[in-house]
């Protein structure tokens, strides 16, 4: 399988949050990028607030899943699964 290579064109959103958890925000945080916040205020339907915005923890995401032996293309989202954290990036939709 070729290597994942994700970038802020084609991430939405990721996720970092404790492993073996659910992902709706109760044991991790999501952060959105602002170059995609239409879409992924349509996507989840409902607007993306300005204090879900954090380009910087998007990028950094990113540069640990681009890093990772381990990471897995889950179909819509990349996963990269330690012991203890999750680490997940939402792709944007090919229709937005």
């Amino acid at each position: 399988m070729p290597k994942i290579q994700l970038t802020p064109e084609n991430v939405m959103s990721v996720y970092t949050g404790r492993a073996n958890r659910c992902c709706c925000g109760c044991s991790g945080v999501h952060s959105y990028s602002e170059q995609h916040r239409a879409a992924a205020s349509k996507n989840r339907g409902y607007p993306v607030k300005d204090d879900e915005i954090d380009d910087e923890t998007v990028r950094r995401v990113i540069r640990h899943i681009n890093r990772s032996k381990d990471a897995v293309d889950e179909g819509g989202h990349i996963i990269v699964a330690s012991k203890t954290r999750w680490h997940i990036a939402y792709l944007k939709p090919s229709n937005s």
